[in-house]
């Protein structure tokens, strides 16, 4: 199951026409279990750095990103983490935004 999973994933990065070089490292811990990280370079050269956590049947349970400009400053940075209590997810967030770095839409089309 997470086999098709991670396959779905490297299907949708490839046919992306946004990203111009990527990084993508799969790890199967069980049959519904794994990790999924990487790094997305796109168009107008920011770049995504990225950490997925799967159990599947579960809503991601971990995950993490960085979002940079093509300088390497950091524009977004969010992470979760799910905690389970009597069955139901009691999730974490934290998202830090560093306002001044923020894209324009203008930005994208670089």
């Amino acid at each position: 199951m997470i086999a098709h999973y991670f396959e779905s994933i490297e299907h949708l990065l490839s046919n992306s026409k946004l990203i111009t070089d990527k990084k993508i490292d799969f790890k199967e811990f069980g049959n519904e279990e794994g990790m999924v990280t990487g790094r997305l370079l796109f168009l107008g050269g920011y770049t995504l750095s990225f950490m997925e956590y799967v159990l599947i049947g579960q809503q991601r349970p971990k995950y993490r990103f960085n979002l940079s400009d093509s300088k390497g400053k950091l524009i977004i940075r969010s992470i979760m983490h799910l905690t389970i209590k009597k069955s139901l997810p009691s999730p974490t967030i934290n998202i830090w935004v560093h306002k001044s770095n923020l894209l324009k839409r203008s930005d994208l089309k670089k």
